[in-house]
């Protein structure tokens, strides 16, 4: 699977997780629920998280803030956390001459990538909100600048594709 940001925050009385690949292009899996903090805890443990840092997580997340970790995910862990209970997605009326329906193209799938997340972070921070705006802005013009040579040229640019976690 590769690197990614996990975000955890309190829906009613679970732990919501979500997972956003470090690719702007890769589909984001719906949010996994947890009920308990022993088990939030096992699944974080067995994706290679220290325990100060789930520690740290969990009380970030009681005081009703989000918190976001860093992950690098293999595909059985990835799916042991986020199963797909979804239909493979179709796209009618656009098919090549095999018969099959092409993927969508990178630039067509919107709001999956990690420009949103932080976005979506910053939106969702009270704190965030004001002192967030500059960086939110500079987040949005980098998302779109991506779009457009994903359009442009098909692939994504150089520079997001060998994107690689400092930490």
């Amino acid at each position: 699977m590769g690197e990614g940001l996990l975000s955890l925050m309190r829906r009613g009385d679970a732990y919501q997780v979500r997972y956003a690949s470090t690719n702007p292009y890769a589909p984001d899996p719906p949010p996994a629920s947890y009920r308990d903090t022993a088990t939030l805890t096992a699944v974080l443990r067995r994706w290679g998280i220290d325990v100060w840092s789930i520690q740290q997580a969990i009380a970030t997340v009681r005081s009703g803030r989000v918190a976001v970790l860093p992950v690098h995910v293999t595909a059985a862990q990835f799916q042991a956390a986020f199963p797909s209970h979804r239909a493979p997605r179709v796209s009618l009326g656009a098919t090549d001459a095999g018969g099959q329906t092409p993927p969508p193209p990178p630039h067509a799938r919107m709001r999956c990538d990690h420009f949103s997340l932080a976005i979506d972070v910053i939106d969702r921070v009270p704190d965030l909100r004001v002192a967030g705006a500059y960086a939110k802005e500079q987040l949005r013009n980098r998302q779109i600048d991506c779009q457009h040579y994903a359009y442009e040229h098909g692939i994504d640019k150089p520079e997001i594709d060998n994107w690689k976690w400092p930490y």
